[in-house]
């Protein structure tokens, strides 16, 4: 176990048990690490004060077996003016049996990239529904229920279907006016 403040937190180019980090955000917390030196889990705090509120968050995490989170306990707590929002969960996600530390950053860089281009795309044509793909407007033809939180999108007259993360469906439906 690793404790630490956000100036010492590990990231990209530091080594913890002689392996190598990936790159991150420094926050404050705990590390957790198991017999052979990989992480496998932390508990986190992040949180700043802004100049018309705040935003923080914690998150305890425990992770696949050199991979990533496969549990997250996650609270948010934001302000901004008279608006406060706060959040939590319990997520479990679903990775694939080979995954590793370096494979997900891998993802990351790629999901990095199309953030870049999404700068360049007009939100009101355009719009991301998951963490990988995003829809232009005018392609989609049907919408339908996939689950409770979860969007089914049909496009090119059915030829290819898509679906929304539970955590942009509630975005989508505004984009979309509904």
């Amino acid at each position: 176990m690793l404790i630490t403040n956000v100036e010492h937190f590990p990231s990209q180019g530091d080594s913890v048990n002689n392996k190598a980090t990936i790159k991150r955000k420094k926050r404050s917390g705990m590390l957790f690490f198991n017999e052979e030196g990989l992480e496998c889990g932390g508990f986190i705090y992040d949180g700043t004060k802004k100049e018309n509120g705040h935003s923080s968050g914690l998150s305890l995490t425990y992770d696949q077996y050199d991979g990533d989170q496969v549990m997250q306990l996650l609270t948010t707590d934001s302000k901004r003016g008279d608006k406060r929002i706060l959040s939590s969960l319990l997520a479990f996600n679903d990775r694939a049996e080979n995954e590793t530390h370096e494979g997900t950053e891998l993802i990351r860089k790629e999901l990095k990239g199309i953030k870049e281009i999404e700068a360049f795309l007009d939100p009101k044509l355009f719009f991301r529904i998951n963490r990988s793909e995003s829809v232009q407007r005018k392609y989609i033809d049907k919408i339908k229920r996939y689950n409770k939180n979860t969007l089914s999108i049909c496009l090119n007259s059915e030829q290819i279907t898509l679906k929304t993360s539970q955590s942009r469906t509630s975005d989508f439906n505004l984009w979309l006016g509904i």
